[in-house]
């Protein structure tokens, strides 16, 4: 797969999730992807290098790019302290789906 395929499946992903897409080019072979759905549910940016080919297909790395308000999401699990001490108070949460993500794409980029 070219850098160029691997862009346009990028985009035909998210025309088939309903999803604009503001591509640019900042420098060469680096691509910024700026989504959002078109009901309003869901939006963000990602980044990616030519190099990116070789680390991660367009299926993984458009995973999180999902529209459907009413889909439920895994819970979240709490990262690092609580705030407020050992009696409770409000803790950091990532979301589990965001997590794998992040752990997938750093066992991918260190495997030998």
């Amino acid at each position: 797969m070219t850098w160029e395929s691997w862009v346009n499946e990028v985009l035909a992903i998210a025309a088939a999730r309903n999803i604009e897409i503001t591509l640019q080019y900042p420098i060469p072979n680096w691509a910024t992807f700026s989504w959002k759905c078109r009901d309003g549910s869901n939006y963000g940016t990602a980044g990616a290098g030519a190099e990116m080919i070789s680390l991660t297909t367009p299926e993984q790395f458009t995973w999180l790019w999902t529209c459907d308000a009413r889909r439920v999401i895994s819970p979240n699990i709490p990262i690092g302290p609580s705030f407020g001490g050992s009696e409770g108070g409000e803790k950091r949460v990532v979301s589990r789906r965001i997590a794998r993500a992040v752990s997938a794409a750093l066992k991918e980029l260190f495997k030998k």
